[in-house]
């Protein structure tokens, strides 16, 4: 797995930092080939600072982690999305980066530097994507396929 995933010898892509990096990891595996399992009874504890629409939680949180989320989000989308698997979903991903980015407009301009990073090292990213996208031997479209209903809670013990 670690010949299949890395690059330049990194095997969690450096682009990352503090988010997502795993993710991104597990998505790369999985377009390689490589299987990933759910096992409905094991269970995490994964502490943050962020959880999805606490904006207030989200005000709290330093800036630089803030500009890591942002930015993240971005480069996941660059390297890990193909238009077949786009098409789909293109209107949720576009209307939430769109709130996103008026949101940080109007709240939270430190995050703002994230899309001018983002832009600045767009070839870089497509270089990469283009490298991995190489080894896929599964679409990301496929891959997407198994996330269908995945928005349902899961139950907490």
């Amino acid at each position: 797995i670690i010949d299949a995933v890395s690059a330049n010898g990194e095997f969690f892509d450096e682009m990352y930092f503090a988010y997502k990096d795993s993710f991104d990891l597990s998505w790369r595996a999985q377009l390689a080939g490589w299987q990933a399992f759910f096992e409905p009874s094991c269970r995490a504890i994964h502490h943050h600072l962020f959880k999805p629409g606490d904006l207030k939680l989200r005000s709290r949180m330093p800036a630089i982690l803030r500009f890591h989320s942002v930015k993240n989000d971005l480069i996941h989308l660059v390297k890990n999305e193909d238009l077949a698997s786009f098409g789909p979903d293109a209107l949720f991903i576009l209307v939430r980066q769109f709130m996103m980015l008026v949101y940080n407009l109007a709240m939270d301009w430190p995050a703002l530097k994230a899309y001018a990073w983002f832009f600045g090292h767009l070839g870089e990213l497509r270089r990469r994507r283009a490298l991995f996208a190489s080894r896929w031997v599964v679409r990301p479209g496929a891959l997407r396929r198994q996330f269908v209903n995945v928005r349902k809670p899961v139950p907490s013990t």
